[in-house]
Formats: C-alpha cells, sequence, structure tokens
C-alpha cells in the first residue's frame, strides 16, 4: 500500500559496499542521480524504499534520515 506524500514525513536512507572506497562511489552515484530533474521530495520515501530493498548487506554501510531532497543532497555531500 503506497502512503500519500507527506512533507513531515521523514526518509530512511541505506547504502552499502565492500569497501570504503566503493560506498563513496555508491554515494557519488546517487548524487549524481539526484541531480536530474526526475528526483524531487514526493519521490523521497520512493528513493529510500529502492535504496533499502535494493541493498545487499556488505560490511561498509551508511546510514542516515532525510525529511527531504535537500537535506539528502546535503547530507550525501558531507559524506
Amino acid at each position: 500500500m503506497k502512503l500519500p506524500f507527506n512533507s513531515k514525513r521523514t526518509a530512511i536512507i541505506s547504502l552499502s559496499a565492500m569497501d570504503s572506497e566503493r560506498l563513496i562511489v555508491q554515494a557519488q552515484n546517487l548524487l549524481t542521480a539526484l541531480a536530474t530533474p526526475e528526483y524531487n521530495d514526493v519521490k523521497l520515501i520512493d528513493i529510500a524504499y529502492t535504496l533499502h530493498v535494493g541493498r545487499d548487506a556488505m560490511s561498509h554501510r551508511l546510514a542516515f534520515t532525510a525529511a527531504s531532497l535537500d537535506e539528502l543532497i546535503n547530507k550525501l555531500s558531507k559524506f
């Protein structure tokens, strides 16, 4: 069941990789994808869901919350 968009919802963003270098590449790839006009705040929960379900558990992980696409981009940029 898909919930309607609510700007007060916070998404859990998770990435994983086999080593720290690949984790950095994963974060950079996500940043590049988020720069396209296809993504916006309405898609944030969908992005989080896809990252979670499509993620394999690996030894290096990055996880944080984001309430907006801008916050997601900001946190990924700092990583």
